[in-house]
């Protein structure tokens, strides 16, 4: 059975504590963008909004500035202080749909967190719907539960590696 995401909306997003960054491809900046913004409320952020970069590019001296213009990806992650380190023996997972266009992502989605919890333990669940398409959504697992030697390792008692200290 496919789930409904438990947020669709730019303002759902900081009561679950998230924020949305935009990347663009042509330029490669990254921004945060403020979900706060009356243009946004009531808006889902599954494909529904495009972001144009507005960022003034300027390669070489003897060639004119422009304005980028490329159409931006959204990213919902959780603010960089909670994100999770590449190092961090964490299961998470990546969200993304691949039909929407401008695409858009979740990433740091952690299994033992509110509000996926309920989701992923659950014995119904076969993965998400997309809010906008209805398309089955893209869920690419990262990390290890227990990997040694890792933050976010519990030793168990258990012996480690060969010829390895134990944490």
């Amino acid at each position: 059975m496919l789930f409904d995401l438990p947020f669709t909306t730019f303002a759902e997003l900081p009561d679950q504590g998230l924020v949305a960054v935009l990347y663009c491809t042509g330029c490669r900046r990254h921004a945060e963008i403020d979900i706060s913004d009356a243009r946004l409320q009531g808006k889902s952020f599954c494909g529904c909004v495009r972001f144009r970069c507005s960022n003034f590019v300027k390669l070489w001296d003897a060639v004119p500035g422009h304005v980028c213009g490329t159409i931006a990806c959204l990213t919902i992650r959780p603010p960089d202080a909670k994100r999770i380190k590449p190092n961090a023996s964490i299961m998470h997972c990546e969200i993304a749909c691949p039909n929407c266009r401008p695409s858009w992502r979740i990433e740091d989605v952690r299994r033992l967190a509110e509000p996926w919890k309920p989701l992923f333990d659950d014995t119904r669940f076969k993965g998400f719907r997309c809010p906008t398409c209805r398309a089955k959504l893209d869920v690419r697992w990262s990390g290890f539960n227990g990997m040694p030697f890792t933050d976010g390792y519990q030793n168990k008692g258990d012996t480690p590696w060969p010829g390895r200290p134990a944490p």
